[in-house]
């Protein structure tokens, strides 16, 4: 129950506090907690170990406002920066997220028999497969409301100028699938209590 409360609580406040530091810091104490609780477990501990890198990678590029254009550009090219940047980083987040039972085998030879897949890992490649089908959604809509800058005529584009539903909403689509990132996250410190208690 003190758990079920405790995600509900975490996903309010990334789903509805429009934050980023509050989000980063939710979700690097989730995994240092997942990678603390699963330091005996190798799988665990290394797929925490590379979502620390994925976040703090992530919270570096945001802290440091490299996504911020030139204010010279039209929006439509600040906005294919930004969406952009973030989907080429979500598909590098999902091939290391996919390739993590291989980086272990490569890091830890001795151990291949007990290296494996986890249920996090599993839902950590929706997620970040999420984020990428949310960066191509409002990277499309993107182009299709601007046509005019695409060499289309004025009286063309116009038509696709009141789309912009995934634009006013991307950051609330983005904050409910950090939510079920943080879920998978936490999944692996209750992976890590079950295998204490077979284990006992």
């Amino acid at each position: 129950m003190i758990n079920f409360a405790l995600l509900a609580a975490s996903a309010y406040m990334l789903i509805f506090l429009n934050t980023s530091a509050y989000t980063e810091a939710i979700l690097l104490s989730a995994v240092i907690v997942a990678g603390i609780s699963n330091r005996k477990n190798i799988n665990a501990l290394h797929l925490s170990v590379v979502l620390f890198v994925i976040i703090s990678v992530e919270t570096c590029i945001q802290a440091s406002q490299v996504l911020i254009p030139n204010s010279e550009l039209a929006n439509v090219w600040k906005n294919t920066i930004i969406y952009s940047t973030y989907l080429v980083f979500d598909a590098i987040a999902l091939c290391a997220v996919i390739m993590r039972t291989a980086i272990s085998r490569t890091l830890k030879p001795s151990e291949v028999s007990s290296i494996h897949i986890t249920r996090s890992e599993i839902l950590l490649i929706s997620v970040y497969a999420l984020f990428i089908i949310v960066n191509i959604l409002a990277l499309g809509e993107n182009f299709i409301r601007n046509l005019e800058h695409l060499g289309l005529s004025e009286s063309f584009a116009s038509k696709y100028w009141a789309w912009d539903w995934v634009y006013y909403n991307y950051s609330t689509l983005k904050r409910v699938v950090i939510a079920l990132q943080l879920f998978s996250i936490l999944m692996l410190v209750r992976e890590a209590r079950e295998i204490r208690a077979q284990t006992a």
